[in-house]
C-alpha cells in the first residue's frame, strides 16, 4: 500500500488512485502524517468507506436512477418525481459530488427549505426521494451509507383528515344539481363504488355487466403532459369486481343507450376539472364541506363504515393492497364509530334510569329511494322516507301514537328484546329512537 515520504517536510502522506466505476480515475493525495504509520492507516480507513460512486456528481447519480426508474415506474409518477428533484433537490446538490454528502448538508437543506416557507408535506416528499436516490447506489454501485437516512427527516407531514360527505349531505347536493347529467352520474358512480377517478375514466363498455350488476376493474386512467396512458392498477389487488346498486346500474344503462359507443371506447370522457368545478359550486351553495374527487372514494369508506361492514369487506371494495392501509387510512372514522358506540351505551343506561325505552329502526337505501322498518312494531308497515331525518321525525310519529293505542287497548307494550346486537338487510343502517313510556 502506498505511503511516501515528504523530505522536505519531513512527513508521511498517502497517495492513490480511486475509479469512479466509468473508467475514469482520481489521484487521492492527503499530506501531514507524523508516520508511515497513519498514513497507511488513513489509506486503509478511506478504502472501507470509499465506493465508486465517491466522486459521481449528485446530478448523475440522480439521472442514473432516474433511468432505472423509468422502467417500472407509471408516467405520471415518474413525472410527479422528476419534479421533486428539479425544484426541491438538485438546486441544492446538483453540483455536488456524493463525497461531499455528509448527514449536517441534508439537514441544513431541510432546515433552508421550511425556512423558504416549503410545507412539511413537501419537505418530507423530496427527503424520501432524496433518500431513495442513495439508497439505490448503496444497493447497486456500492455506496458505503446513506447520508439522508442517517441525518433523518426533521418534518413529519402531519396525518391527513380526510374530509367526506354523509349520505344525508349527497342526497342534499344530487337535489340541488339543475343538470343530473353525465357529471352527476360519474359522482355518483365514484360515491357509490368508492372507484378511483383513474379507474372510472379507464371503463369500457365491455367491462360493465348489466346482468350480474357488476363493473369489472382492470385497468387505469392518467394523462401526462397531454398524452393518455391506460395501464393496469399499481397492484394485484386493485383487480376486481364490484357490484352496483341496482339504481346506479338503471342510471348507467340509461345513459349507454343514450349515446353511440364501442365496446373499447373509453365510456366516461369526462375531464377532472369539470368534476371538481362542480363539487366546488355545490359546497358553497349548499354549506357542504369542500371535497376533493378523491373524497368521493373517502365518502365511501365512510358510508361502509357507518353500515357497519368489516375492515376486510371494504379493502376488497376499495382495492387496497392490504388491510393495514385500509386501517390506517380510515381509522378516524372507526375511531368516530366508537364514539357513538360509547354515546349509545351512556343513553341506554341512562334510559334505564328514566323509565325510557328505546326501539330499534332500520332505514334501507333502495332503488334510489329510503325505506324504513320498525322490527319491535310490526303494525307499522314499511315506508318511504327520502332521508335520515325524516326517517327519525316518521318514526318517532308512528311509533308514540302506536304505543298510545297498545297502552289504551290494554295490550302490552314492545320491551324491545331487539334493540340489542342485531342482524339487519345488506345497505341497511340501524338507528334508535327512545320514548318515554305512557302513564
Amino acid at each position: 500500500m502506498p505511503a511516501y515520504k515528504d523530505k522536505e517536510r519531513k512527513t508521511w502522506y498517502a497517495q492513490f488512485r480511486v475509479s469512479d466505476g466509468n473508467g475514469n480515475y482520481t489521484t487521492i493525495k492527503k499530506r501531514g502524517f507524523k508516520t508511515k504509520k497513519e498514513a497507511l492507516a488513513y489509506e486503509s480507513d478511506f478504502g472501507d468507506h470509499y465506493s465508486p460512486s465517491s466522486f459521481l456528481k449528485i446530478s448523475e447519480m440522480v439521472e442514473t436512477y432516474l433511468a432505472d426508474c423509468e422502467n417500472h415506474l407509471r408516467p405520471k409518477t415518474m413525472y410527479n418525481k422528476r419534479r421533486y428533484f428539479r425544484l426541491y433537490i438538485l438546486p441544492y446538490f446538483g453540483n455536488l459530488r456524493m463525497k461531499d454528502m455528509i448527514p449536517i448538508r441534508v439537514l441544513n437543506w431541510e432546515n433552508e427549505l421550511l425556512n423558504k416557507n416549503v410545507s412539511p408535506t413537501l419537505v418530507e416528499l423530496s427527503f424520501i426521494q432524496l433518500s431513495s436516490v442513495f439508497n439505490f447506489y448503496v444497493k447497486y454501485h456500492g455506496l458505503k451509507s446513506n447520508p439522508a437516512k442517517l441525518a433523518g427527516c426533521i418534518v413529519s407531514a402531519p396525518q391527513r383528515k380526510y374530509n367526506f360527505w354523509t349520505l344525508d349531505e349527497f342526497h342534499k347536493f344530487l337535489a340541488w344539481d339543475p343538470d343530473h347529467g353525465l357529471l352527476t352520474l360519474c359522482i355518483k358512480i365514484l360515491y357509490y363504488t368508492g372507484m378511483r377517478i383513474g379507474e372510472l375514466k379507464a371503463l369500457n363498455l365491455s367491462d360493465i355487466d348489466f346482468t350480474e350488476g357488476a363493473i369489472s376493474i382492470s385497468k387505469t386512467f392518467s394523462a401526462v403532459d397531454g398524452q393518455v396512458y391506460i395501464n393496469p392498477p399499481k397492484t394485484d389487488s386493485g383487480n376486481r369486481t364490484i357490484l352496483i346498486p341496482p339504481f346506479l346500474l338503471k342510471e348507467i344503462k340509461k345513459y349507454v343507450d343514450s349515446v353511440y359507443l364501442m365496446s373499447d371506447t373509453l365510456l366516461f370522457p369526462v375531464y377532472e376539472s369539470s368534476i371538481r368545478s362542480l363539487l366546488n359550486k355545490a359546497s358553497d351553495s349548499l354549506g357542504l364541506p369542500h371535497i376533493r374527487i378523491h373524497d368521493l372514494r373517502h365518502s365511501n369508506a365512510s358510508l361502509l363504515v357507518y353500515l357497519g361492514y368489516s375492515p376486510l369487506m371494504i379493502k376488497e371494495r376499495l382495492g387496497h393492497k392490504n388491510i393495514k392501509v385500509t386501517l390506517d387510512t380510515y381509522a378516524q372514522m372507526y375511531r368516530a364509530e366508537e364514539v357513538e358506540v360509547v354515546n349509545e351505551l351512556d343513553i341506554l343506561e341512562v334510559n334505564m334510569e328514566k323509565n325510557l325505552v328505546t326501539y330499534p329502526f332500520y332505514y334501507t337505501f333502495k332503488d334510489n329511494c329510503g325505506m324504513v322498518s320498525i322490527p319491535d312494531f310490526p303494525a307499522i308497515s314499511p315506508f318511504k322516507a327520502s332521508s335520515l331525518e325524516e326517517a327519525c321525525e316518521l318514526v318517532s310519529m308512528l311509533v308514540k301514537k302506536e304505543m298510545e293505542f297498545l297502552f289504551s287497548s290494554g295490550k302490552a307494550i314492545p320491551d324491545s328484546s331487539t334493540m340489542f346486537p342485531v342482524h339487519p338487510p345488506k345497505d341497511t343502517v340501524t338507528l334508535y329512537e327512545s320514548f318515554v313510556l305512557p302513564s
